[in-house]
């Protein structure tokens, strides 16, 4: 508790951050925010990713750390991480609310580009 009262906390959550409704003006907003992902990620101590197994609503099809580390721009950002100057800080798995982990990756899988309807 004591290194998030002092210190700026710094938190990028890519569905929030990035706008999602397909207005002009919401595109231009997605690709200020896209281009700003290794900045924001690089100053992160903390690299949270929030993937508990869930059904899509939509989609009718499961969600897990599987499929998000499947997902193109999850690559991008765990991959700007990887990359960042930052030297420490902690990747965090939520796989739900009674179970975490600190990680390490591997890119094992090929990725895909895409969006979720």
């Amino acid at each position: 508790a004591k290194d998030f009262q002092s210190l700026p906390l710094f938190v990028w959550y890519d569905y929030l951050c990035c706008p999602q409704d397909l207005s002009s003006e919401a595109i231009d907003g997605r690709s200020c925010a896209i281009r700003s992902i290794p900045a924001y990620v690089a100053k992160c101590e903390y690299f949270v990713i929030l993937c508990p197994v869930v059904e899509h609503v939509d989609e009718r099809k499961m969600l897990s750390l599987a499929s998000w580390a499947e997902r193109g721009w999850c690559r991008t950002e765990r991959l700007a991480r990887e990359l960042s100057a930052r030297k420490q800080g902690y990747s965090i798995v939520i796989h739900g609310a009674k179970q975490q982990t600190l990680s390490g990756f591997a890119a094992d899988r090929n990725g895909e580009f895409s969006t979720l309807r």
